[in-house]
């Protein structure tokens, strides 16, 4: 297992072989504090043009844009993003490195 602390920079190199990753998200109460300041901020400079610049994660400000946060997500303010995921490979045991190239193929969630 592999950690390390939240907005970290991270790399990681693929080697010539497949790879599999197992992605665990877990939020401990600052962290989900530290996601809520940043999401409200966000939507606040995106959607109203207010640049708020305080990412405290104590006091009433927290508060306040914990529950906007909430409030944005309930009401579905924010669009999702678009993700596009391109496939290029299909899981095969009897291939010698266990999967098979395919034609490239977009999928959209």
């Amino acid at each position: 297992m592999v950690t390390w602390p939240i907005n970290a920079p991270h790399r990681v190199e693929n080697t010539s072989e497949i790879s599999i990753s197992l992605v665990m998200e877990y939020f401990e109460p600052v962290a989900w504090y530290r996601y809520a300041v940043y999401y409200t901020n966000g939507i606040m400079r995106r959607r109203f043009s207010l640049a708020l610049k305080s990412i405290r994660t104590s006091g009433p400000v927290l508060w306040m844009k914990a529950i906007s946060s909430v409030s944005f997500k309930l009401s579905k303010i924010q669009k999702k993003h678009q993700h596009r995921r391109y496939l290029t490979f299909r899981i095969d045991p009897q291939s010698e490195f266990g999967y098979s190239d395919i034609p490239k193929t977009v999928k959209d969630y």
